[in-house]
C-alpha cells in the first residue's frame, strides 16, 4: 500500500505527463519555480495546496480529486 504522499507524487507526475510540457514550461505556466516543481515531483517536498491547484489549472484539470490525497 502506498502512502498518501506517494499517491500525490504519482498524480502530480501524471499531470505533468498529460500536459506534454517540459518541467520548465509546466512550472512557468503554473507560476512555480522549476526547482520547486522538481522537488514536488520526486517526493522531496509536499507542495502547498495552492501549488497543486495551480498545476491542475495549468493543464485544465479539476484539483478537487487530489484534495484527499494531499491532506
Amino acid at each position: 500500500m502506498s502512502s498518501p504522499q506517494e499517491r500525490l507524487v504519482t498524480q502530480l507526475a501524471r499531470i505533468k505527463e498529460l500536459s506534454g510540457l517540459s518541467l520548465r514550461a509546466l512550472a512557468r505556466q503554473a507560476g512555480l519555480s522549476s526547482s520547486s516543481l522538481s522537488r514536488y515531483l520526486n517526493g522531496q517536498l509536499v507542495p502547498p495546496w495552492e501549488a497543486v491547484v495551480a498545476l491542475c489549472r495549468a493543464v485544465g484539470r479539476d484539483p478537487r480529486s487530489l484534495r484527499p490525497v494531499w491532506a
